[in-house]
């Protein structure tokens, strides 16, 4: 389990779990809720991205047991009321964790672009990209046409790509504790 940093590498990087552990991580994913300033290291983004990874697979988890268990699918269909209650609920759980995760899911994507020494508007850059990518990709299979398909997806992929790889990149000027200059 990774240590708190000193207060100095704090200061300096505007962030209290600037190179959290995987139980750390988690809290300031949230405590971080609007902190688009200041830097977040590669543990801290990774173990965010493992405790989002565990959520995503307890929420299919979840859906297969209310509609994969016991011919479930056609149970709803025939009127499982308790059956569709859960779904609704389970719908709603999903729908408020996706909106209450995307700031600080935007907020840490910034901090790491930081940290990694490269500008924020690069991921407003490969956001817009791949929403381009997906608006051909949707336009291609509509109207039967592979071209926009394939260029679609190749955004898509290219874009994704670009932003792995700065989420791998070292941290550009670490913070060194006992270091009073920015």
């Amino acid at each position: 389990m990774a240590k708190p940093v000193s207060t100095e590498v704090q200061r300096q990087t505007g962030n209290t779990y600037y190179r959290a552990g995987f139980l750390r991580a988690g809290i300031g994913f949230f405590a971080n809720y609007v902190n688009f300033t200041g830097r977040s290291s590669r543990s801290e983004y990774w173990w965010v991205a493992l405790w989002r990874l565990l959520i995503a697979v307890l929420f299919v988890a979840a859906a297969w047991l209310i509609l994969g268990v016991d011919e479930g699918i056609v149970k709803l269909f025939s009127g499982d009321m308790p059956r569709l209650a859960s779904l609704i609920a389970w719908l709603l759980i999903l729908i408020l964790y996706g909106l209450a995760s995307i700031v600080p899911a935007l907020a840490l994507e910034v901090r790491r672009f930081r940290d990694a020494g490269w500008s924020w508007w690069w991921m407003v850059g490969f956001y817009g990209t791949a929403s381009l990518g997906g608006i051909l990709v949707s336009t291609g299979e509509l109207n039967n046409q592979p071209w926009g398909y394939a260029i679609g997806t190749a955004l898509i992929v290219v874009t994704a790509i670009f932003e792995l790889v700065i989420d791998l990149l070292p941290t550009k000027n670490p913070p060194v504790a006992g270091n009073h200059a920015n």
